[in-house]
């Protein structure tokens, strides 16, 4: 219950501050000579401003190896005839700390030990959604510094599920393998 009353507080401190700044730009606007619409409009900018510049700055970009990940991902046979590929998730094992596991097998990645880049992509192919984890494997390059430059290595398919539709609009995802790998198929 505290905190609800303490993010109501914030709130209205927050916009009582907006509020007497957008009437502190409209007098400036308004001593200026400007008309009426265009006060609200500079004021509206004004207090805008912040919130525009935070939610650009927290977009979720991919770094440099995240985007070397998904361009040699593009290239693979087993994309070949691929669309619509977008990244949902991605995980940098370089450059990050990485934990999980949760209460009974934690575990922990710290910077600089483990080449690795993970994405959780989506794309279409032959008409149906996929969906597939993928694992960018860098090896360090010798003599390159503190820390190591990195060159890409290959590329692994953790799983990859295939969606299937239902009935009502419900769906499954299902895995799904390419024929060279199911058994009794040839390559």
């Amino acid at each position: 219950m505290t905190e609800v009353i303490f993010v109501l507080i914030a709130v209205s401190i927050v916009g009582l501050l907006l509020w007497g700044a957008w009437l502190a730009v409209r007098a400036i606007c308004r001593a200026l000579g400007m008309a009426e619409l265009h006060q609200r409009y500079v004021a509206t900018a004004f207090c805008a401003a912040p919130f525009v510049i935070w939610f650009v700055a927290n977009l979720d970009t991919l770094d440099a190896l995240e985007r070397t990940c998904r361009d040699e991902l593009v290239r693979t046979d087993r994309m070949a005839g691929t669309s619509y590929l977008t990244v949902q998730k991605h995980y940098d094992f370089w450059s990050k700390k990485m934990s999980g596991g949760g209460m009974f097998a934690p575990w922990v990645s710290e910077p600089y030990q483990t080449p690795k880049v993970t994405l959780a992509v989506e794309f279409m192919r032959e008409g149906r959604q996929h969906s597939a984890l993928i694992d960018c494997i860098f090896s360090k390059l010798p003599n390159t510094g503190d820390p190591p430059e990195l060159a890409f290595q290959e590329i692994r398919f953790a799983l990859e599920d295939v969606r299937t539709d239902g009935a009502s609009g419900a769906y499954t995802w299902e895995p799904w393998f390419p024929e060279s790998s199911v058994p009794g198929t040839k390559p």
